[in-house]
């Protein structure tokens, strides 16, 4: 398994930002110019692969190394590769790779680093990274030591320890340090440590060793982050409505910035760092919903987790607002990406099936006659009426892992057209009665908290209940109102 440590590297000399910079420079217009040749042989020819470069490595090599050089040709070629799986599907038109900045807008400032060239020392007090440069900038720089080597000073603690793979380097110039990706192959014993650590209440947990046969699905929105369902009848959703206007009035206040832009001119400093402000919360709080919700999956001892894939969804039901949150806002690759990079580490298996009209149908009749708007869903044909992204996730669960959900939505025959999602038997109900929970989380900007839980009944009337907070065994502690 590869993951990478993320950190950041800083300089004690002037003369060694000003080296490694000119180095990510010679890098970028490296890999500029193959590229370019690249897509030359591309229009002509039609296949990148007829480019040649040979030459360009003897103008380069002196400054950045020929394994540099023969790094960033297989990065980019990685990009060309990317390419050509996306043009192959008639129903995209991509644009061939681009260039890591020009001469004269200036460069990019990044590059690669082959995994055995360059040399890391952990340690406790201060980590440092030694990153090979080549004779030209040795003698310009007069680099002390052997090997051509400028040392950074690493901040950020390593998650992951392994076989160090290729690494990847860029200056920031907001923060004035260098941004270091480090990828690494995890080896499974590590991975076990890792796992300890991470999900230490979770893994102990006699319900969890006992069996974990269980399944759930996982509907992946706009409006909630996260919408869970578990074949027990189970249910959480990780409500996004106020995160997302705080991303959309970020937007907005970036919009206006750039209209006070001189012509020509297209950011600036404060745009650049309100970009990131608005990226850096997104991710928090993304990231966090992923790993509570590993944990409480854990805890309903749940092994198997479908969560929907929206490509299919996207390109047939465009509609403007809904995605710009799914693509800016959700960025619907990467948050599946972290669920499963989250899910191996917590011994969950993740796959992601087709979410295709999962919402269109209704969950008790089968019929298509249904309305949704919002979170809101219900059916014209049987009264049913229920969240609009747990029915998307309960019938993700029975389309993949033969659960019947037909049961858990009825319509209320003693309070008319009012139906909701109701599977399991509660000892607080009467026989013949179904219940099913779903419990509702919101973002306090530091971790997810339960707001409300909503416990409804296909017989009766609805009984809300006040929920405290999620208790470390069963995920929740309910406060039950008269």
């Amino acid at each position: 398994m590869r993951r990478a440590n993320s950190l950041t590297g800083h300089t004690t000399q002037d003369w060694q930002k000003a080296c490694l910079c000119e180095w990510l420079a010679a890098s970028c217009a490296f890999h500029n110019q193959v590229n370019y040749r690249r897509r030359q042989a591309h229009f002509q020819h039609d296949n990148w692969k007829k480019a040649t470069y040979s030459d360009l490595y003897s103008d380069y090599a002196a400054v950045i190394s020929k394994a540099a050089c023969q790094q960033l040709v297989r990065k980019n070629a990685e990009a060309w590769r990317s390419f050509d799986d996306v043009d192959a599907n008639p129903e995209y038109d991509p644009s061939p790779p681009g260039y890591w900045g020009n001469r004269r807008e200036g460069y990019d400032l990044k590059s690669v680093v082959r995994g055995d060239l360059y040399k890391i020392d952990w340690n406790a007090d201060q980590s440092t990274i030694k990153i090979p440069v080549w004779k030209a900038l040795n003698e310009k720089y007069d680099i002390p030591g052997r090997g051509y080597l400028v040392e950074l000073e690493l901040r950020g603690s390593p998650r992951w320890k392994g076989k160090p793979c290729r690494l990847d380097i860029a200056f920031d110039e907001e923060s004035e340090c260098f941004r270091v990706n480090q990828p690494v192959i995890v080896q499974p014993d590590y991975l076990d440590v890792v796992r300890q650590a991470d999900f230490p209440t979770t893994l102990n947990q006699e319900n969890t060793e006992a069996t974990n046969s269980l399944s759930a699905a996982i509907d992946v929105g706009a409006n909630n982050t996260l919408t869970i369902v578990t074949s027990e009848g189970d249910s959480l959703v990780f409500q996004a409505r106020p995160q997302f206007s705080e991303f959309q009035h970020g937007y907005d206040e970036i919009s206006e910035l750039q209209s006070r832009l001189p012509e020509n001119v297209y950011s600036s400093e404060r745009i650049r760092r309100r970009f990131d402000s608005l990226y850096d919360s997104r991710d928090h709080h993304r990231d966090a919903a992923v790993k509570h919700a590993a944990r409480w999956l854990l805890t309903q001892g749940v092994e198997t987790v479908f969560v929907g894939d929206v490509s299919d969804v996207l390109s047939t039901h465009w509609q403007a607002g809904t995605n710009q949150k799914t693509h800016n806002f959700w960025s619907h690759g990467q948050l599946t990406d972290r669920l499963e990079e989250t899910f191996v580490v917590s011994g969950l298996d993740l796959e992601e099936v087709d979410e295709y009209d999962t919402s269109s149908m209704c969950p008790h009749c089968e019929s298509e006659n249904v309305t949704r708007h919002g979170d809101e869903f219900s059916c014209n044909e049987c009264g049913v009426e229920a969240h609009s992204d747990v029915v998307g996730a309960s019938l993700i669960l029975a389309e993949n892992a033969d659960v019947g959900v037909s049961e858990w939505f009825g319509p209320n025959t003693e309070r008319g057209s009012m139906a909701r999602p109701a599977p399991r038997k509660t000892g607080s109900l009467r026989d013949g009665d179904f219940s099913f929970e779903v419990t509702y989380l919101q973002w306090d900007d530091h971790e997810w908290t339960a707001a409300v839980s909503e416990t409804v009944r296909t017989l009766g009337s609805v009984d809300q209940r006040g929920l405290s907070e999620l208790s470390r065994d069963s995920g929740r502690q309910l406060a039950v109102s008269p």
